[in-house]
Formats: structure tokens, sequence, C-alpha cells
């Protein structure tokens, strides 16, 4: 059943939990995909510098700043009338078959792996280009507004964020685990390289996947809460003293708060996943610890998120979200100053991070939605859309910047010399002082690998929880919005 308004009278339960999460199961299969793997690809596959790899992509968030509010301003404008999709689903629909085909001709670059390097990098820039800042746009900037049409109930849109970040661990777990075993092999010398065949099959395989859950989300999802479309007032009649949406969105302290911490926490952690393709196969050489360290990590992921829900409504999202981040950077700052030379001590600390790491993963959408409400609330206005695009815009940032300094690590530790080196200590035609030199050498670039390991999340998730500290959305702040709105909607606000 369903009003003038499409909307559904289906109670919010389980179907609506699962059937979200797997929108974000079909984002991650193509995004952790990109951030777990490109970067590898392009440097040992594609030999292309890491330092470029993660300039190009950083480069890219220039052209998403204005895809992503763009797309946040199409879908506020979009009429939810006139399809039985909404005004979210709807751009689902429509972008969720290009985005998963580009983020699999991503790691197509293989095809050309052999032809010159402008080749190589237009490749890399053009297919990078349209699958994030187009078409992911296209699919996530609707899919992260669309809860706030699925309802307006604070704990509800908790859950759901929850699911999401159940979804996205999933997605994780499978790349995370499955992945490492799929496509790395070792060459003939026993070294641990990724194979360029096999990655691209694993690509295609995961573009599939993805397709099947976006289509779960869509054609299982419904809207509850009528959001109508965004029209733009005639000049004649706007309030001259009232702010453009540019100038809310640029004095929103809490989220500009939200935002800076967001960045630092997912460039902390797209660096550390990035960083695991080094210092398992290199440093430990141990692709299954790898893959253990991710399911395990995963599982406590998931766990931390189903309990999530009932902990916040006792300590709030933000206080949540602070004890989550120094936790992380408590047990990096561990592994640092233990330095295993065991990989399974180095698995539990890792381990150990990612369940401290999976209570604010779990929350962060229901956050974003809290600050749409509280502008909401002070305005009179709501643009779900332009806020949210902002929201993915940061944490595109937080991704490129991951991608930068992922790339400036390995330059600065002369990791493109490493394969030399490995070669030079099995030639046996070589002096001993030779392979001593060589032997030296690789161990100062293993070395680098794994302080980066360690060093850059016990730093920046620190910085994310000092920004959580000032972050002002407390808990009964959140409630006393909810509250407000929903008499507001009903017409009972005094």
């Amino acid at each position: 059943m369903a009003n003038t308004h499409n909307l559904s009278t289906r109670k919010f339960g389980m179907r609506d939990k699962i059937c979200y999460a797997f929108g974000d199961v079909a984002n991650d299969f193509t995004f952790i995909m990109i951030s777990s793997f490109m970067l590898v690809f392009y440097t040992d596959v594609m030999k292309v510098d890491g330092a470029i790899v993660g300039g190009l992509m950083a480069a890219a968030r220039i052209l998403d700043a204005f895809t992503d509010i763009g797309m946040g301003t199409i879908v506020d404008a979009t009429d939810p009338d006139k399809s039985k999709f909404g005004k979210f689903r709807i751009w689902m629909l429509r972008g969720c078959i290009p985005v998963v085909f580009f983020g699999f001709m991503v790691f197509g670059g293989g095809m050309v792996a052999s032809a010159p390097l402008a080749v190589r990098l237009i490749w890399m820039f053009v297919t990078y280009l349209l699958w994030g800042s187009v078409f992911y746009t296209c699919v996530n900037i609707p899919y992260g507004s669309m809860a706030s049409a699925i309802t307006d109930n604070p704990d509800q849109r908790t859950q759901l964020s929850s699911f999401r970040s159940i979804g996205a661990t999933i997605a994780g777990l499978i790349l995370g685990t499955v992945g490492p075993l799929v496509v790395y092999v070792e060459d003939e010398a026993g070294n641990t390289v990724l194979s360029n065949g096999r990655m691209m099959a694993f690509a295609g395989i995961c573009a599939l996947l993805a397709l099947g859950c976006y289509l779960i989300c869509i054609f299982g999802s419904v809207d509850r809460v009528y959001l109508p479309p965004k029209k733009k007032e005639p000049k004649e009649q706007r309030d001259p003293n009232e702010k453009g949406i540019v100038m809310t969105l640029l004095t929103d302290k809490a989220l500009i708060i939200l935002i800076v911490g967001t960045i630092f926490m997912l460039l902390t952690q797209l660096t550390m996943q990035a960083m695991a393709n080094y210092i398992y196969p290199k440093y430990y050489g141990n692709t299954t610890a790898q893959s253990m360290a991710a399911l395990i990590g995963s599982l406590a992921m998931i766990g931390m998120a189903v309990i999530a829900p009932k902990l916040v409504q006792i300590f709030g999202k933000r206080e949540l979200g602070i004890f989550s981040m120094f936790g992380g950077a408590a047990f990096y700052l561990l592994g640092f100053i233990l330095h295993p030379s065991n990989v399974w001590v180095f698995v539990v600390v890792n381990v150990l991070a990612y369940a401290a790491l999976g209570t604010f993963s779990s929350i962060c959408f229901a956050m974003i939605i809290d600050v749409i409400d509280n502008a909401e609330v002070k305005t009179g206005k709501r643009d779900d859309g332009k806020y949210y695009g902002v929201y993915s815009f940061a944490r595109k940032l937080g991704q490129a910047a991951s991608s930068l300094v992922s790339g400036a690590i390995l330059s600065v530790i002369s990791y493109g010399k490493l394969a030399g080196y490995l070669e030079q200590i099995a030639d046996t035609s070589l002096s001993a002082e030779e392979v001593a030199a060589a032997q030296s050498s690789a161990d100062s670039i293993l070395s680098g690998i794994f302080n980066a390991t360690t060093l850059v999340p016990a730093i920046g998730f620190a910085i994310a929880g000092v920004f959580l500290i000032i972050y002002p959305m407390k808990k009964k702040v959140v409630d006393a919005n909810a509250e407000t709105l929903r008499l507001r909607r009903e017409g009972k606000e005094q």
C-alpha cells in the first residue's frame, strides 16, 4: 500500500536494513577493490611510479568538487512523485551499470601494460575519473541521502548506518580475504607478485557482484518520508538577509568538523589498507596472514556494528566516535613499539585496531543526517543531496589523500628499487660484499614499509579523534532536533 506520494506503509524492519546494506556492499565491491589494489596494480604491473598514481588520483578530486555537489543539487531538485523509485533510487538505477563497468576497466589497464607510459597514464586517469568522479557519484550521493526518506527516526537511521557499515565490511571481508589469495602468485625467484590476468578476472567478478547488490538495494528499499523537490525561488521572493546554500555549508560548524574528522579517518584507514598490500607480501612474505587479518578484522568490525545502535542509545554517536578513533590509534602505536617479527602478533594488533575502528565506521553515515537535521531546525530548509554531496566529496578527499600519502611513502622509502635489490640478493654471480649491500638496502626499504604501516594510522586516527572531541552534535542535541522536526512535520510545533 502507498499514498499519493508513493510512500510505503510497510513497517520499518529487517528487510529495510538488509536491502540498504546491499547498497554499500555494491559500492565497496568497486571502491575497496580500487582503494586496496589500484596502487599496487599500477606500481607493480603497469610500472607507474607510486607518486604519479597518487598525484593523478588526488587531481581527480578537483572534478569531484563539482560533480558531488552538482549531483546533490540534481537529487534535491528531483520530484519523487515522477517515479516509483522516488528521488534517490531512480538515480542509483540509472548509474549502477556504468559504475561497475568502469570500476572493472580501471584494472583493464593490464591490456595496455606494455604500451608507452603516456598510454598507460591516459588509461588510468580516464577510467578512474569516469568511475569515481562521474558514475560512482551518480549512485553514491543518492544512496547516502536516501536514508532520510526511508525513516525519520534517529534510532532507525543509526540502524541503517550500522547495517550500511556491515555491508561495507562484508565487501571488504571478501576483497581482503579472497583477493590476496587470488591475485598474488609466486614468480620464478619465489617472490610474491601481483598477477595481471588474475587481477583483471577478479575485478570482473567483483563488478558483476556489485551490479547484483545494487539491484537488490534499489528494488528492495522503500520511501516513507516525503521530501519535496527543492525549487529555486525567484529573486523577488528571496529574503535578502538569508544565507545561500554555499554560505550555509561553509559556516555550518558541525558539518565542517565532521568533514575534517572524516577526512583524517578515511585518509588513515585507506592508507592502512593500501599498505597491507606491501607489509604482508613484502615485509612478512605471508599473504595468508593478510587474508586472515582481513577476515578476523572484518568479523570484529561487523560485531561492533551490530552492537553500535545500542551503544549509541546509551552514549551517543559523538562519544562512541571518540573512543573508536583513539582506540585505533593506541593499537597501531602499540604495534610500532612492539615491532613484532612474528606476522601473527602483528595480525592480532591489526585486528584489535579494526575492532576499535568498527564503532565509528558503523555510525558515521548517521552522523551526517544528524547534521542535516540540525540545519533544517535552524533554517527551516532541508538539503539532503547538497549536504551529502559535500560529505561525499570530503570522503573522496580522504581517499585521494590516502593514495597521495601511500604513493609518497613508497617514493620516500625507494620502494621501486626493492625488486632490483632482491634480484641482486638472489644473483649467485655477485660477491658476498655486493649481496650484503643489496640486503642492507632491501632491509631499509622493508623497515620503512613497517614504520609507515603502523605510525601513519596511529597519528591519523588520533587527529580524527581530536576533531570529534570538538564536534558539537552531542546526544541531547540530536534527540532534541529529531523531536522538533517530528512535531514540525505533524504541524504541532509550538
